[in-house]
């Protein structure tokens, strides 16, 4: 005889037993009887409680159909057992786990439905309790990769899309899911930016699937390892200051080459022709009975010359350029530019420029901050402040970059004085005698198609000279042809 947690039932108690006889003589009958009798839960009959119990006879009066309903009562009894007994090994403050397949009823409608109001995070969690990570099934592997394709989890969609690929049943769906998956991902490694794992996501989502757009636009974005995106601007210039006035063209030629993802060579050349009103002679050369002469004009150049090397990572562009001014009335002007940036969307910027004219040393310094709110937005200010032997000054600055696909719109201004302003972008200077109290540049650039840009550009300055005032004005239009228009590089 065997009894599990049993108590005295003559004291009362609660019991849960089991008393098995093997065996045993009926003393009612005589015979010889085999019999189990299971307590569970029983109190003293005798006491007036309730008592749940089972007695099975084989080879008794019960028979053998009765015996065997007996025991396969028993045999229900015995799991039940067997459960309270694993219930009770479970330590405290733990619950018991869930049944997953308890947890399969209905779970796909309820996931669907989650979806369908937006909660894809919690759709997928089900998925997880109910499946489990690495689900046997196509259909539940697909579903699992498609709520993470659209929480932006690409790590986890590729994993799942690549194992229901291999499963027997796998459809289409799986193939154009992962193609998406590794388009995901290759946005995700142009946006830190590391434009190398970009391409090689956006090549393997085109080698499952060659028309798909997002993987042929991300890699139009991230552009090739190496390239050259040449423009060339002509623009017209005018100056009006009293006794200080003139009129001219420009041509603007810059070749930036990117020599790989970190390493960038530009070169630079800027050719300026300007029509110079000469003054009257004096009116003692005046011949007798002819008018006096009005005076002619000069025409005057200019040559510019830059080149210099950038390189830039995720969190650090570092830019130092080179240039060269020959004036039509001073020696040659000889000096250098830099830029430092440092951060990501959010960061400071840091630019200057040192020449070195006739009169002595010219230094700009300017500090900045910058932030790109969205892909499409970009906002920067700061100070540029100006060192030279005229005294020394500080304007305001502030820029803001629109970018739409291939279009672009770039305007900065400034408020304050400043003399030869020197600019690192589309390296260049306002090399003009006048002081610019306040002005601004805007540029705009439109495609024309998958590789050409129309540019143009408009620049307005105040100037001051002399306690006189005047305003300077340029006008012009540039082509840029590049093998892969890219967003990145702007910003």
């Amino acid at each position: 005889m065997r009894r599990l947690l049993a108590t005295d039932p003559e004291s009362g108690g609660t019991a849960k037993q089991v008393v098995c006889h093997r065996n045993a003589t009926d003393p009612e009958s005589g015979g010889t009887a085999k019999q189990v009798v299971c307590h569970r839960n029983s109190t003293d009959p005798e006491s007036g409680g309730t008592a749940k119990q089972v007695v099975c006879h084989r080879n008794s009066v019960l028979g053998r159909g009765g015996a065997t309903a007996c025991w396969g009562i028993i045999a229900l009894l015995s799991v039940a057992v067997a459960q309270t007994a694993a219930a009770q090994s479970i330590p405290p403050g733990q619950s018991v786990p869930p049944d997953p397949y308890a947890l399969r009823a209905g779970a796909w409608d309820r996931s669907v439905q989650l979806e369908k109001e937006g909660k894809v995070e919690q759709a997928r969690d089900l998925m997880l309790r109910a499946w489990g990570p690495t689900p046997e099934g196509y259909e539940v592997t697909v579903r699992l990769a498609w709520l993470s394709l659209q929480l932006g989890d690409s790590e986890q969609a590729i994993n799942w899309y690549q194992r229901a690929r291999a499963l027997p049943g796998a459809g289409p769906e799986s193939t154009q899911g992962l193609a998406s998956a590794y388009a995901q991902r290759g946005f995700a490694h142009l946006e830190e930016p590391d434009r190398a794992s970009a391409r090689e996501n956006f090549r393997a989502a085109l080698a499952l699937e060659a028309d798909h757009a997002d993987a042929r636009r991300g890699l139009e974005l991230a552009g090739p390892e190496s390239r050259v995106d040449p423009e060339l601007w002509f623009a017209f210039l005018r100056q009006s200051v009293p006794q200080n006035s003139w009129q001219g063209a420009a041509v603007f030629a810059h070749l930036p080459w990117q020599l790989d993802d970190a390493w960038k060579l530009r070169l630079a050349y800027r050719y300026i022709a300007a029509d110079v009103p000469s003054e009257p002679p004096p009116p003692a050369m005046a011949r007798p009975g002819r008018p006096p002469q009005s005076g002619g004009s000069t025409l005057t150049h200019q040559n510019e010359l830059y080149a210099g090397a950038r390189y830039g990572s995720r969190w650090v562009d570092v830019e130092a350029l080179g240039l060269a001014v020959f004036p039509a009335e001073e020696e040659a002007v000889l000096g250098a530019g830099y830029q430092l940036r440092a951060g990501g969307r959010f960061g400071v910027l840091f630019e200057g420029a040192s020449m070195d004219r006739e009169s002595g040393w010219n230094h700009q310094v300017m500090p900045g901050l910058y932030y790109w709110p969205s892909d499409s937005v970009g906002l920067a200010s700061g100070i540029r402040y100006t060192s030279d032997a005229v005294g020394n000054d500080t304007s305001g600055w502030a820029g803001v970059s629109l970018l739409n696909d291939r279009t672009e719109f770039h305007l900065r201004g400034h408020l304050g004085t400043e003399r030869w302003a020197f600019s690192i972008s589309q390296p260049s200077i306002l090399t003009i005698d006048p002081e610019s109290t306040a002005g601004g540049e805007a540029t705009l650039m439109l495609p024309l198609s998958r590789t050409w840009q129309l540019g143009i550009q408009a620049d307005v300055e105040k100037l001051r000279q002399d306690d006189k005032s005047g305003v300077y004005v340029g006008a012009g239009l540039g082509l840029r042809w590049s093998p892969s228009l890219e967003r990145g590089s702007q910003q």
